[in-house]
């Protein structure tokens, strides 16, 4: 078996990475979730359905209520996928700021950067390039989104020698309020750790008891 993402040039980049169908499946699974989850309302398998149409019809028994607030990590490919499944949706886009400060009369999403949820360990100011080519010098800065986000999607790339998203004691903090995870980058004991095992195809969600 090959792992194909394992592939890189001479340079250390991917030469193969998730797509935009990688967003778009994965982003329909995660309201799978939210629906067996909550009971409100029940969505047919994505690999059940005959084409990217079916699905698309699945997309309005989709119930949330206001202010459901949703994360998402990554400015790729996959990233693109799943927002192209949250607009169909009718979910609104925000910026980072009103995110975390605001309420809304209707379901939003935001779209993180790492200059978004990455800090600079000194404390100094932040540089894009900087935080890939040397990630080690970041800690993660993600939990005050997670203290108001209701799902997190996450889409981004991560560099085991940078820091990881949220820790286990994070995930166990009564003020960790996210609810479900559709973890589309799927590294397994990676920067998420509700993110135990891959999922299958047929069977892509589980559920991870926060408290053991």
């Amino acid at each position: 078996m090959v792992d194909y993402e394992c592939l890189t040039a001479k340079g250390g980049k991917r030469l193969v990475g998730f797509g935009r169908y990688a967003g778009i499946v994965g982003t329909y699974n995660s309201f799978i979730a939210y629906g067996r989850r909550t009971g409100s309302y029940e969505l047919k398998a994505a690999h059940l359905c005959a084409d990217r149409k079916e699905m698309e019809s699945e997309l309005p028994k989709i119930q949330l209520p206001r202010n459901y607030k949703i994360a998402l990590t990554g400015l790729g490919r996959v990233a693109g996928g799943a927002i192209e499944v949250l607009i169909k949706i009718g979910v609104k886009q925000v910026d980072s700021n009103a995110f975390l400060t605001e309420d809304f009369q209707e379901p939003v999403f935001t779209q993180l950067s790492v200059k978004d949820y990455f800090k600079l360990k000194t404390g100094g100011e932040f540089e894009r390039q900087e935080a890939y080519q040397h990630p080690e010098r970041f800690d993660s800065d993600f939990m005050k989104y997670a203290a108001v986000a209701d799902m997190y999607i996450p889409c981004h790339y991560w560099d085991a020698e940078g820091p990881i998203i949220f820790t286990e004691e994070e995930l166990k903090s009564p003020e960790f309020n996210i609810e479900v995870i559709g973890d589309i980058s799927c590294d397994i004991a990676g920067p998420i750790p509700s993110t135990i095992r891959p999922s299958t195809v047929a069977d892509p969600i589980y559920e991870v008891n926060k408290a053991s």
